[in-house]
């Protein structure tokens, strides 16, 4: 009880369960997601929206082909049921599959969108994904496997059309599909399915979690083994506070500097302890700890010690384990200590 978070989305939602398989979960229901191996992570993410209609059924008039033939419901798909459609190239120049997804122009921002597939072939290794306009495409490696691409474009400000499709390069090439989207943001979300009409996912929030007889104010270390699912330079964090923003212990992706996670305590309104670091990319799984007590602050990441802080305050009423509203990415761990770990148990927790 004490260590369960309140999970809300209300709306259904997808994830890549044990077996590897994409499947809907209800709403409200936190997704415990495999697709980063044996592991499972909660997976947070933010409202999104697949424009695609009929992203699974290939069989609609607006996915087109041209110099190519499609098979739809002929392949089965990354949920094990028979929704996947093979395209085969023909001879001629075009060999492409797309459907053009309409959008209202807003003159005032060029807009970011990501489409995205699911692809594999019998028979080739390689294919182009279109995204937006004929000529934004993105050469990929592909395999007999399934695997997710996407790709990235900017709508101008008085355009409508983006297009979702695949090139293909040489006549008599297969290419098995599934799965398309098409969502305005910089980066591809799970799975939404549509039948006819576009469809959102509301955002995922975790809150609510212990309470101040397992939660010490005077000393302890909050620890998480977590990855973002963007570098977008927004803050997310996961605190231990009074359910408030005046007293707080806290791990963040810092907003307004890329790739950055950071340790912070603030007691009274006041920030008393804060340190932080670079890495290569924060979609990767980091191991953080921050242990607090009067005057001893320390941050490890990855078995390293990154900071550390003689003259910090405390916080006082921390009684609440939460991820802010703006937290999307995945969580394989978050644990809370009564007291402040030494110096060797925080580089054996976050030791990789």
């Amino acid at each position: 009880g004490d260590g369960d978070f309140t999970t809300t989305r209300n709306t259904v939602a997808t994830r890549v369960n044990e077996s590897g398989l994409i499947e809907e979960v209800a709403a409200n229901v936190p997704r415990l997601d495999y697709s980063d191996g044996a592991c499972p992570s909660l997976l947070l993410e933010p409202t999104a929206t697949n424009s695609a209609t009929y992203s699974e059924d290939f069989s609609d008039a607006y996915w087109a082909v041209f110099d190519a033939t499609k098979a739809p419901n002929s392949i089965t798909d990354p949920s094990g049921n028979l929704t996947g459609c093979r395209v085969t190239a023909l001879a001629g120049s075009n060999k492409v599959f797309q459907k053009v997804v309409s959008h209202t122009a807003d003159p005032t921002n060029a807009r970011t969108f990501t489409g995205s597939f699911y692809i594999k072939s019998p028979n080739t290794t390689s294919c182009k994904l279109r995204v937006g306009s004929t000529t934004n495409q993105l050469v990929l490696t592909i395999s007999d496997q399934w695997q997710r691409f996407d790709y990235q474009y900017s709508l101008g400000a008085t355009f409508t059309a983006v297009r979702l499709g695949i090139d293909i390069d040489v006549e008599g090439d297969i290419i098995d599909v599934a799965f398309g989207q098409v969502e305005q943001n910089s980066y591809a979300t799970s799975y939404i399915k549509t039948i006819g009409t576009t469809q959102t996912r509301v955002a995922d929030t975790a809150t609510n979690s212990g309470n101040s007889t397992v939660i010490n104010s005077s000393e302890g270390t909050l620890y998480a083994e977590i990855s973002a699912l963007s570098d977008d330079l927004t803050q997310k964090s996961i605190a231990i506070s009074d359910s408030s923003t005046n007293n707080f212990v806290r791990i963040d992706y810092k907003n307004a500097t890329s790739n950055t996670i950071r340790g912070q305590v603030r007691s009274g309104g006041l920030i008393t302890a804060s340190g932080s670091t670079v890495f290569s990319d924060i979609k990767d799984f980091h191991k953080i700890a921050i242990s607090y007590k009067l005057n001893d602050v320390k941050l490890y990441i990855d078995g390293v010690l990154i900071f550390t802080d003689t003259s910090a305050i405390m916080p006082v009423g921390l009684d609440t384990l939460a991820f802010n509203e703006d937290f999307y990415g995945k969580t394989k761990s978050v644990q809370v200590y009564t007291t402040a770990l030494s110096d060797a148990e925080l580089t054996t927790l976050t030791t990789i």
